[in-house]
Parts: structure tokens; C-alpha cells; sequence
């Protein structure tokens, strides 16, 4: 685990550099297995505050990003493993998720403050009552747009790929053979297939991953959920990294054990580094040419209210545009205040009533 950590470290520097949600997500969900590995070497699963800390960890991932649930998933299968279901455990089993909704209010009430529900834009404690909500059909199209733009990003005839299962034909050159995340699919790919091949070959057998099996089922069904809902392979760093860590190291501990076959050992080893090599050199090349903020031509608007608003002529990033500033123009949005603090809110289209 620990030298497949450094591997991934080496090739995922850049997201920890900007605090990127996807690469902080990422370890977390490699830490988390790792302390699951840990519980199971030590025989800490039947000790309760052991699951306690388990199950805040996988929460805060949730916190941090709806799509983590299954890691969550990962931690119940675990606790049902070794406390076999009973009234018991069961108890035990709500009132640690209880205690980590609780620690959970804060975010909530942030969820809330910002756009009428908990966890925008997933539709979770929707508040329809609040001046502020976001309008429930905006948050339908930016759930779709994010999904779409996930599977087919930047390719024209976005619409007819969408139609069929075609997208997934332009997602495997968007992102693995041509994208920037193509490293970490491709070397997934090869460390899961050489552990594949070595179960095959019956070099590593059933009962020594037996102890480890609800993991990886935990973290194959996540794969598969990001897979359906958004495939962008940020989406998926907490499946991805524990998975790859989890299954290079029993590849990486039976090439060490087993002086015979250093050959396969030394192949799986160059394919690792070769590809980790390729993947900074266009990172490094990528930093180097790139600016610390990007200049963008901004255009500015008086809104419906009077409030003047800058916008992004093209594209839809900001930076650091004078405030207030928005990915789009929106002719309804206007400034209020709530509790002292300034506020803007997009105002409800008013519908004429029509007299007969």
C-alpha cells in the first residue's frame, strides 16, 4: 500500500497543489481502505471505537463529494463481515451513522445558506420555501450538464452521441488514451489485469484477498455507480487510488516473495514507471507553458435590478473578475441582504396573468 501510496503521489502531485476536492477525495479514500487493512491485520473489527473512526471518515468523504457514497458502502460491508447481523449490531450501527449526521449539521447548514438544499445540486433537503432556492428545473439542467459533459466533454454532436450508448466510444479517447487522466486509467488497468493473470495462473489464490473481498466489492460497485451516473475520472479518484493501491500491492508482494518469476515482476515494475514517467514529463511541459491566473475578456451587464454583473465573453470561467461576477449573465439576479451579509439571488420569473 505504501509503495503504491508513492506512486500515485508521483503521478497526482498537481491536484494537491491547487486543493483540488477530486485529489483531496482521492487520498482519503486511500486512507481509508488502508485503515481498513489495517483494522483487519491488527483484528481491530471488533473493536467498536475502531468503526466509529471508520464510519466519520467515510462520512467526511460524503461531505466532501455525494459521488464517495459507496466508500461508505465499503465501510458497512466490512462491519457486517465481522458483527454478524443482529439487533445488536444493527443499533450499534445507527447510532454511529447518527453520530456522523450530527458532525454533519455544519455542512448542511452550508449546503442550505447557499442554494435552498443541502447538497446542491443532487436534490437532498430541497427547501422550496427559502427566497434564495435555486430554481428546481436550473438544478435539473446542471445535474444534466454535468452528467453530459462528463461522458462526451467538448466533442461536437454532443446530442446524437447521447442518444445511444455511442459516448462510450468518445469517452475512452477523451480520457484514455488521449486525456490528462489517461495515466491513472491505464495503469489500473494493467495493475488489475496482472493481478487478474496471477489469480489465473494460480499464483495468488482466493483465500489469501478472502479477508479483503467485501473491500474490493465495495469499491468495484462504486467504480460501476461513476461509471453510470458521470464517468469524468476526477469523479472516481476515491474508488481509483484504494483500488489500485489495494491491488498493486498484492502483485508487488508476491513478485517480492517469489524470486522466480522477477521477470513478470520487473515487466509490471517498467510498465508502471514508464507510464509514470510520460505523465509528468506532460505535466511538467503543461505547468510550465501555463499562467498562474489566465487572462479572460470580460464583459459587464446591469441586471433587471440595476446590479452591474461581469461575465466571461467566452468560455465560462472567471478567475478574478471584479465582484459581482458570473459564470453567465443572468438578467434576474440581484443583491439582497440576509442576517447582515450581502446576498445575491436569481428573482423568480413572474408569470402575467392573463384577464379575459
Amino acid at each position: 500500500m505504501c509503495v503504491s501510496f508513492i506512486i500515485i503521489s508521483i503521478n497526482f502531485w498537481w491536484l494537491g497543489g491547487g486543493m483540488y476536492a477530486e485529489g483531496i477525495l482521492g487520498i482519503l479514500g486511500l486512507s481509508l481502505v488502508a485503515y481498513m487493512i489495517f483494522m483487519i491485520e491488527k483484528s481491530l473489527t471488533h473493536t467498536f471505537l475502531a468503526f466509529v473512526l471508520l464510519f466519520v471518515i467515510a462520512f467526511f468523504s460524503i461531505y466532501i463529494k455525494i459521488s464517495a457514497f459507496f466508500l461508505l458502502v465499503c465501510v458497512l460491508l466490512l462491519y457486517f463481515q465481522y458483527h454478524r447481523y443482529s439487533l445488536t449490531s444493527l443499533k450499534n450501527c445507527i447510532w454511529i451513522c447518527g453520530f456522523c449526521v450530527i458532525l454533519g449539521i455544519f455542512w448542511a447548514l452550508k449546503g442550505i445558506c447557499i442554494s435552498g438544499m443541502i447538497a446542491y445540486p443532487a436534490k437532498v433537503g430541497y427547501l422550496g420555501f427559502l427566497p434564495w432556492v435555486i430554481d428546481e428545473s436550473r438544478r435539473a439542467g446542471e445535474v444534466l450538464g454535468i452528467h453530459n459533459w462528463a461522458k462526451v466533454a467538448g466533442s461536437p454532436d454532443r446530442e446524437a452521441l447521447l442518444q445511444d450508448y455511442s459516448w462510450i466510444k468518445v469517452w475512452f479517447k477523451l480520457f484514455f488514451w488521449n486525456g490528462t487522466f489517461k495515466t491513472l486509467l491505464q495503469l489500473g488497468f494493467y495493475v488489475c489485469g496482472f493481478l487478474l493473470l496471477l489469480l489465473i495462473m494460480r499464483r495468488i489464490y482466493l483465500t489469501q484477498l478472502k479477508p479483503y473481498m467485501f473491500i474490493f466489492l465495495g469499491l468495484i460497485l462504486g467504480v460501476v455507480f461513476w461509471f453510470i451516473s458521470a464517468p469524468d475520472p476526477r469523479f472516481g479518484f476515491q474508488y481509483f487510488f484504494p483500488i489500485f493501491a489495494l491491488s498493486a500491492s498484492f502483485v508487488l508482494q508476491y513478485f517480492l516473495s517469489h524470486k522466480e518469476h522477477y521477470a513478470l515482476g520487473l515487466c509490471f515494475l517498467y510498465i508502471c514507471a514508464s507510464l509514470s514517467i510520460n505523465h509528468i514529463h506532460f505535466k511538467a511541459i503543461d505547468k510550465k507553458e501555463s499562467q498562474k491566473i489566465p487572462q479572460v475578456t470580460l464583459a459587464s451587464k446591469h441586471t433587471d435590478s440595476n446590479l452591474l454583473v461581469y461575465y466571461p465573453k467566452e468560455g465560462d470561467r472567471v478567475y478574478d473578475a471584479p465582484l459581482p461576477a458570473a459564470a453567465y449573465f443572468n438578467s434576474k439576479l440581484s443583491k439582497k441582504t440576509f442576517l447582515g451579509r450581502d446576498m445575491y439571488v436569481i428573482e423568480p420569473h413572474k408569470e402575467k396573468e392573463e384577464h379575459q
